[in-house]
């Protein structure tokens, strides 16, 4: 049972002791918060001590008499009154108290000491910039890489593809090459010895020419044509590297190529050749050269 006019559940400067370690600084510091003194609330009624159960069903005494309820209802509501007042002077003392706490904390050493931590930050900041910059030429620069890689691939693709077509050519350029010495030779041989191949009236076969072969009837021929037609040293013929010539060597009947009679003539492959009433045709190349 609470006694009206009981202070004990007032929080005041001198009854608080969770504060104890506050007034000393406060007392030091703080001109800026003057002591409030806190208000006496005074009831001049009381429940009587042996009064016990519901206080609503209790009578309140004044002067030892009891009251009515509407006087008891009025005396309840005034020291519900004293003890919001109460309060409320505690409300204040505790506000002045925070305010004086608030000034002995100085917002420029607050300040002071966050400046180094936002610089800080700023520097971060610029850094992972830096980094991103950084990371996205590297992507540009990989990317470029692996398009040149790329190309390079190409590159070398048709260069394997050129090897092999090249190899294929070195392997038919060595079966050519190793057949050459027989295909020099024949065509040496078609150089240095060409051929007469008989067509009409000829008594001989096929007949080749060396360096110097003169045709006539006499014995001392190289190619002896035993016929009337013929002259004793009718023609001679002259095997070079620029050509075969027939000169005709002052006959009777005379010397024809291709039926045009001549002096001096340089022959070519499949001229014919007329020595009186026998022919030939000649087999070999113009000349070394041609």
């Amino acid at each position: 049972m609470a006694v009206f006019g009981d202070r004990s559940g007032v929080s005041g400067p001198d009854t608080d002791p969770d504060r104890t370690d506050v007034l000393p600084l406060l007392a030091a510091g703080s001109a800026a918060a003057p002591p409030v003194e806190e208000p006496t609330v005074s009831v001049p009624w009381a429940v009587p001590a042996g009064v016990a159960g519901d206080p609503t069903e209790q009578r309140l005494l004044r002067d030892g008499q009891p009251l009515s309820p509407d006087a008891a209802d009025a005396a309840l509501l005034a020291q519900r009154d004293a003890t919001i007042a109460a309060l409320e002077v505690s409300h204040a003392l505790l506000a002045a108290e925070l305010e004086s706490l608030r000034q002995l904390v100085p917002a420029a050493d607050a300040a002071a000491e966050l400046e180094p931590l936002r610089t800080e930050l700023a520097v971060l900041r610029v850094a992972v910039a830096e980094h991103e910059q950084e990371r996205r030429d590297w992507r540009v620069a990989r990317d470029a890489a692996f398009a040149d890689v790329q190309r390079m691939g190409a590159v070398l693709a048709l260069a394997e593809a050129s090897l092999i077509e090249v190899r294929g050519e070195l392997a038919t350029a060595r079966v050519e090459l190793s057949l050459a010495p027989a295909t020099l030779a024949a065509g040496a041989a078609a150089i240095v010895e060409p051929t007469l191949i008989p067509l009409e009236g000829a008594p001989v076969g096929v007949y080749r020419l060396g360096q110097r072969t003169r045709i006539g009837r006499g014995y001392d021929n190289e190619l002896r044509l035993d016929a009337p037609s013929i002259s004793r040293h009718h023609a001679i013929l002259i095997v070079s590297l620029r050509g075969t010539f027939l000169e005709d060597l002052s006959s009777v009947n005379g010397v024809y190529v291709n039926r045009k009679r001549v002096r001096r003539a340089r022959l070519a492959d499949g001229d014919v050749v007329a020595l009186g009433s026998i022919s030939f045709r000649y087999s070999g190349p113009l000349s070394a050269g041609d």
